[in-house]
């Protein structure tokens, strides 16, 4: 009667470990697709703060470049060229 007493709690400790090492598995693959949401927002907020702030940065490009090629007299309403 012990000896299957003994038998049955290895075996449940058995069961018991296999399920906790899926459990640990599930949780690595959960962070992972975490990680993943979080990379795609960020990715969101940067393509979005480009198309925000991309044309005033490329109308300042524009001018510096005019600057430049007039021997450094500002040219006034500088537009930039597409």
């Amino acid at each position: 009667m012990n000896d299957l007493v003994v038998k049955s709690i290895i075996t449940v400790q058995h069961i018991l470990g296999v399920i906790q090492e899926r459990a640990r598995q599930a949780h690595r693959g959960q962070g992972t697709v975490e990680y993943a949401l979080i990379l795609a927002f960020i990715a969101l907020v940067v393509v979005a703060a480009v198309k925000l702030v991309g044309p005033a940065v490329a109308n300042t490009f524009n001018n510096v470049t005019n600057t430049l090629n007039t021997g450094g007299t500002p040219v006034p309403g500088a537009t930039p060229t597409p």
